[in-house]
């Protein structure tokens, strides 16, 4: 994704690849999620929730 959208990669100095949440947190920058999920995804204890959402609307057919 980097190479293909440079200015992605400039965005975030400390890159967490090893850290579920921080790669959760990009995930949802990226994504067209509604503000309401959005926010309660973030506002969550932990990342769980967020990551069974990433992965549940990744694998939908398209």
């Amino acid at each position: 994704m980097f190479t293909k959208h440079p200015e992605l990669d400039n965005l975030h100095e400390d890159k967490q690849y090893h850290n579920l949440s921080w790669l959760c947190q990009r995930w949802l920058e990226l994504l067209p999620v509604p503000a309401s999920e959005k926010q309660a995804l973030i506002q969550a204890p932990n990342c769980q929730n967020t990551y069974d959402y990433l992965m549940s609307i990744m694998q939908k057919p398209h």
